[in-house]
């Protein structure tokens, strides 16, 4: 994350405004993401201007395997849309573009998800936001709707995860529950996450210290989905 003076806009746009900014230069990259079957973000980031000719409008292909994983990316048994009996085939990508938003960080690169689709264009029922998609419209015949907020709980380590031995350190040791006077470093990440966060049209209702080391809280607002 860079210094907050660079902050970049971001926050949901139309395909219209994606446009204008491809052409004015300001957004370089769109990344194409479906939710795999942890609700982790995996796809492909493409050139901004091919993605406003041909994709827009358009399908993208990937690999079926990323809805029949583990967390670790190993296959799993099992799966009608993709297994080593039916084969790795590939499933559509279709943009969602009520989901296109600018990220104020990726130097202001666009993000758009998917649904995923078979290859006769029919949704991908075990794909994540295909079942949370059912299942809304299940409470509406009962006339009923969700609200949800979600509270993400992290980490923050400084050092390298690559090198060997690893030199990942927890940024605090200190049991910080609901700690108002912080480290420096880590009241500075907090407030830049919760800015950045903001700024994508992503609000936070509520940013918190935990008492385990360097962890932390962050609640969304609710929201009807």
């Amino acid at each position: 994350m860079g210094p907050l003076s660079q902050k970049i806009p971001g926050g949901l746009i139309t395909a219209d405004e994606l446009r204008a900014a491809v052409a004015d230069g300001e957004v370089e990259t769109v990344t194409l993401a479906v939710a795999d079957m942890q609700g982790r973000l995996v796809g492909k980031r493409h050139q901004a201007r091919g993605f406003v000719e041909r994709l827009l409008t358009g399908t993208a292909e990937a690999c079926a395997y990323l809805l029949a994983t583990d967390v670790e990316m190993r296959p799993l048994p099992g799966f009608g849309a993709a297994s080593w009996e039916t084969g790795y085939g590939d499933m559509r990508l279709v943009p969602d573009l009520g989901t296109l938003r600018r990220l104020p960080w990726h130097g202001g690169g666009a993000l758009v998800l998917a649904d995923a689709q078979d290859s006769h264009g029919q949704p991908l029922a075990t794909a994540p936001r295909q079942v949370l998609r059912d299942q809304i419209g299940r409470l509406a015949e009962l006339g009923l709707a969700a609200k949800v907020g979600l509270e993400t709980e992290f980490t923050v380590y400084r050092g390298s995860c690559d090198r060997v031995p690893r030199t990942m350190e927890p940024l605090t040791r200190r049991n910080l529950d609901y700690a108002l006077v912080q480290p420096l470093a880590v009241g500075e990440y907090l407030h830049e996450m919760e800015e950045l966060l903001i700024e994508a049209g992503l609000p936070v209702e509520a940013v918190k210290p935990r008492p385990h080391p360097a962890r932390s809280r962050s609640p969304s607002t609710m929201a009807r989905l």
